[in-house]
């Protein structure tokens, strides 16, 4: 075959390609969130007058553990009662607007969907009107403390972890 020829081949499959149907994934959500609230400090504002992001990082870790202690599933809990731990395996991060300085951002944190050995956190920053200003989406993965590899969900703590 000639490589214009395969060429043309390479060109028609591309335009086939382009017209097949993408499957559209339904996004889960939780149920319920947890909410807790930060009012913005001068400390967390950076050079361009909005919250720096290692500062949002730290809002949702800090959602996320509230969330796991509310529960009775807190990090002292895994590792005394199953010798496991956590580990955020993937994050997505969506900034769609920003804290300014005398802001409150409203952390929600909840739960959508639990596996064997994973769960996912959605998480989002709002501030005071409602309005959505940073959303995070994360997989978090159960693990054995001793040989650091994935652990299954003990039935209690999946339990917990979906209640109200």
């Amino acid at each position: 075959m000639g490589c214009d020829m395969y060429q043309k081949m390479i060109s028609k499959i591309k335009k086939f390609l382009l017209k097949w149907p993408k499957e559209e994934k339904v996004e889960i959500l939780p149920k319920h969130y947890d909410r807790i609230s930060y009012i913005v400090t001068d400390d967390m504002i950076d050079h361009n007058g909005h919250v720096n992001f290692r500062f949002l990082c730290s809002f949702f870790e800090n959602g996320f553990q509230e969330y796991m202690k509310k529960r009775h599933a807190s990090y002292d809990f895994l590792m005394k009662e199953f010798g496991t731990t956590t580990f955020f395996r993937h994050q997505e991060i969506n900034y769609l607007g920003e804290l300014k300085l005398g802001d409150v951002g409203n952390i929600l944190t909840g739960v959508s969907e639990i596996r064997d050995t994973s769960f996912t956190v959605h998480q989002t920053i709002e501030d005071q009107s409602g309005k959505s200003l940073v959303v995070n989406k994360v997989v978090v993965v159960m693990i054995d403390i001793s040989s650091k590899k994935k652990s299954p969900i003990p039935d209690i703590v999946r339990k917990r972890i979906m209640s109200e």
